[in-house]
């Protein structure tokens, strides 16, 4: 298990996770632009229906009775399903609307994981040229560089990858919501134990496909490379990967827990520029000890992998 290198290499190059945050960021602007100058002329007639029905009025004055006393948690909640039952049957009438526009933002969300995903081999680029070399290197020229494989990877990445995390979670979700009123605590511990285990073995199986594409593999060959497990035993082989992530999401997991209400959600922003780049080093970890390679864990410190 090679966490604590993957951690050292992470902190060494901190400042790639605020550069990832700024392109999230980026991305998301555009492509909440888009989706507002698109939706929101066509989404017009629905707002002016729920207007008409004066609802918005409403429920700002329920939360306004709720906040000030004069409604108990059971009359508020009551208050607020007959609104928003309210308001599903106004939407029920714009039917058609409601599915382009869930359509349009699925479309948005995919978008959106794409262009991210084309960032992933400009991060591990950044972070192999400080493990091999302690060296420096530019994001955006690596960018370029690496430009021929990014669009494919992230197409790919989308398909596969993207599936796979969806699949996990609604299948957890589903699990959490028919065994919650039976089992109530312990069924979201276990699916949250799921879910770390499901991530970690979706990471063991990728890991290998950037790293081998950095080596100067095309697309198909990396991951075939890195789904095949008899190349994958030993030191940096599955095993090593599969904990390695494990440790990752479950401290993951503890801060999610630990810190979203005390900072009102704000750290899940935080998470993905995180979770992407340690994902990075933690693939690059395992490549350079499976391939018993020497790398610089920081600035002083020269690990022999041998």
């Amino acid at each position: 298990m090679y966490y604590k290198f993957s951690k050292s290499i992470f902190l060494a190059n901190i400042n790639l996770v605020f550069k990832t945050f700024l392109y999230s960021t980026c991305i998301v602007i555009v492509a909440f632009a888009i989706g507002a100058g698109i939706l929101m002329p066509i989404f017009r007639p629905v707002y002016q229906a729920v207007a008409e029905a004066d609802l918005i009025n409403e429920v700002s004055r329920e939360l306004d009775l709720f906040f000030s006393g004069e409604l108990t948690v059971s009359e508020a909640a009551l208050s607020f399903g007959a609104s928003a039952e309210s308001f599903f049957k106004i939407l029920y009438n714009f039917n058609g609307i409601v599915v382009f526009g869930y359509i349009f933002v699925g479309f948005l969300f995919v978008l959106i994981g794409f262009f991210r995903a084309t960032f992933d081999i400009a991060a591990a680029a950044v972070l192999n040229g400080f493990m091999s070399a302690k060296m420096r290197v530019k994001l955006l020229p690596e960018y370029f560089r690496h430009i021929a494989k990014l669009f494919g990877y992230a197409a790919v990445k989308i398909v596969f990858s993207s599936v796979v995390s969806v699949l996990i979670i609604v299948l957890l979700t589903a699990f959490v919501w028919l065994t919650f009123g039976a089992l109530s605590f312990i069924s979201v511990a276990l699916a949250i134990a799921a879910h770390i285990a499901l991530f970690s073995l979706k990471f063991a199986l990728f890991a290998e496909w950037i790293p081998n594409m950095l080596e100067g593999d095309g697309l198909r060959a990396a991951l075939k490379k890195s789904l095949n497990l008899k190349n994958s035993k030993g030191a940096g082989g599955f095993e090593s990967k599969f904990f390695t992530a494990l440790c990752f999401y479950a401290v993951l997991a503890v801060c999610v827990l630990s810190f979203s209400i005390p900072t009102f959600g704000l750290v899940l922003i935080l998470i993905f520029p995180i979770h992407s780049c340690f994902l990075r080093a933690m693939e690059l970890v395992n490549y350079y000890v499976s391939k018993s390679r020497k790398f610089y864990s920081d600035d002083y410190t020269v690990v022999n992998s041998d």
